[in-house]
């Protein structure tokens, strides 16, 4: 058995180990306070409206590709469809800064632009059923999409 004076007591921690923890603490709570300071300045902001008639443009010209490529059998109907979304969502979302790229059926309702949910719509239901069948055709559904982006002012 040792005696008392061979007995030693318990060993200290070493003082970094609790600058490291305040210092991950810190890293952890600065990150917290920009995150909050962030989301307080709004987040990424949109993009600034293109010009119109530009965008008018390309969009008609993006129209007319998909409505030969479809013709000619370079294309496929289904994918004509979907082809016809995006670019109508892209030219209302640079004429009008409105995020419809991202927005579903139910919020480009609320949106309150004219006819675009209504056209949007047409083209769902073949862009994404497996039979590809709509209740107009391709070329309907094209004139539609035309007529709303000749008629945005």
């Amino acid at each position: 058995m040792p005696g008392a004076d061979e007995f030693t007591g318990p060993v200290d921690y070493a003082s970094h180990w609790l600058w490291w923890a305040l210092a991950a603490f810190a890293v952890v709570a600065l990150f917290y306070v920009a995150v909050f300071v962030w989301s307080l300045l709004g987040g990424p902001k949109a993009d600034r409206p293109v010009d119109v008639p530009t965008a008018r443009t390309r969009a008609l010209g993006e129209l007319d590709r998909i409505g030969h490529q479809v013709h000619a059998g370079q294309l496929s109907e289904r994918l004509g469809y979907q082809q016809m979304s995006v670019v109508v969502r892209d030219f209302v979302s640079d004429a009008s800064g409105l995020p419809a790229r991202t927005m579903a059926l139910a919020d480009l309702r609320v949106a309150g632009v004219p006819n675009l949910a209504e056209t949007i719509a047409l083209m769902y239901p073949p862009a994404f059923s497996p039979s590809a069948e709509s209740g107009e055709s391709l070329q309907a559904t094209l004139n539609r999409a035309r007529g709303l982006v000749t008629s945005w002012s």
